[in-house]
């Protein structure tokens, strides 16, 4: 068995999963290893509550409960659907949502 925060999965981190934490039981060398990527402590934006970049004016101490995004197509522009060539998808630049900046 190993204690992990219930919303990542992952092992907890002490004073953020703490009310979220739960005991799974795991089979021989499944145990999760990463810390839990949900909670965040630091620098966030009060403009868009996503932890803040260097340079943002906006930032001030916080805690937060990011949302994992499990599928990379989900941070993607939509696709028309009147579109008929498939070599013409958009080509974008995908950024992790935590560095990216606002303006």
């Amino acid at each position: 068995t190993a204690t992990v925060c219930a919303r990542s999965g992952k092992l907890p981190i002490d004073g953020l999963c703490s009310g979220t934490m739960r005991t799974e039981y795991f089979a021989e060398g499944t145990v999760p290893t990463a810390t839990c990527d949900v909670h965040y402590a630091g620098q966030v934006c009060q403009y868009c509550s996503l932890p803040a970049y260097e340079g943002c004016p906006f930032k001030v101490e916080s805690v937060l409960e990011l949302t994992p995004i499990e599928d990379i197509s989900l941070l993607l522009p939509p696709v028309s659907l009147y579109s008929h060539n498939r070599n013409s998808l958009p080509q974008k630049t995908v950024q992790s949502y935590s560095s990216r900046p606002h303006q």
